[in-house]
């Protein structure tokens, strides 16, 4: 798959320089491979960007994401949130900065699951005016 190959040799790039990546354009060969909303137009504040549905699996367990992508139009606060078993409160949050007119990519990560039905999704901070999609490869 060359969405693969591409993001690994981005996210190799990231963990060899130590530097983020910007990248103007992907496509992507295999959408099943994501977890996605899609291509958003002006979507409001709390809008679910991606999210992984259940985490299935025995207790402790550790989840890796092969890699994150953003795309906006518009500069935005997007929340990585890795959410209880019941959905109703976030275990761990990190805020992701978004300029406008940009796709930002992020590698690799592991999250330690501690209760079974975890789940980790991408949430926008505030409504925009524009055009956005993110995504999460497991």
């Amino acid at each position: 798959m060359i969405m693969g190959k591409l993001l690994r040799t981005i996210s190799a790039l990231i963990l060899l320089t130590g530097c983020a990546v910007s990248v103007s354009h992907i496509e992507t060969a295999n959408s099943a491979d994501w977890f996605t909303a899609g291509v958003l137009t002006n979507p409001v504040t709390d809008t679910i960007l991606a999210d992984t549905g259940v985490i299935a699996g025995a207790l402790p367990n550790s989840y890796c994401v092969n890699t994150i992508v953003i795309s906006s139009n518009v500069a935005a606060v997007i929340f990585l949130e890795q959410r209880n078993a019941a959905n109703s409160a976030n275990i761990n949050s990190q805020a992701i900065l978004i300029q406008a007119s940009d796709t930002i990519t992020y590698p690799r990560f592991c999250v330690v699951l501690t209760e079974v039905n975890q789940r980790i999704r991408l949430r926008l901070n505030a409504g925009v005016t524009g055009t956005m999609q993110a995504s999460i490869q497991p």
